[in-house]
């Protein structure tokens, strides 16, 4: 079972290291349209477990208790989780204002045409899975990628 790492914690946040191959929250996809829940552990799940003062924080605490923001399943890195209402609307504002900088570091295959550049592109969700991508409208949200390569 792959578990988060608190790394900070204090009255009102936990900042956690969210390992790779975990799923942020429950999703349900849509097989053959039937509407299907994926069923396996998250970070959700462990929050509940390790932190129960979450359950009502949020915009949808039912199925996303304490969560602003994600990371993708295969994706590693710190998410914020905001402990009271109050905290959960003052980060929930920063991310809308673009007031939280976000970096990432990736590996890729093959070799970029430029250094660096500016990508653009909304990122929607491919119908009938959870998975992401820019060739897809449902759901689509303005996604701004500034980024250079580093070796």
């Amino acid at each position: 079972m792959l578990d988060p790492k608190v790394i900070f914690e204090n009255k009102n946040l936990l900042a956690i290291n969210k390992p790779a191959g975990l799923l942020v929250h429950k999703v349900k996809i849509s097989v053959r349209k039937k509407n299907k829940n994926i069923e396996e552990y998250t970070l959700v799940d462990w929050l509940l477990k390790n932190y129960p003062e979450v359950k009502n924080v949020g915009d949808n605490p039912e199925v996303r208790p304490g969560i602003v923001h994600r990371l993708d399943k295969d994706t590693s890195g710190i998410i914020l989780i905001p402990k009271t209402q109050e905290y959960f609307l003052y980060l929930k504002n920063l991310f809308q204002e673009h007031k939280i900088k976000k970096t990432y570091l990736a590996v890729i295959a093959g070799t970029p045409r430029l250094k660096e550049g500016i990508i653009d592109k909304p990122i929607g969700i491919k119908e009938g899975t959870i998975k992401r991508s820019v060739y897809s409208k449902k759901q689509a949200k303005t996604a701004v990628t500034y980024y250079r390569v580093l070796e």
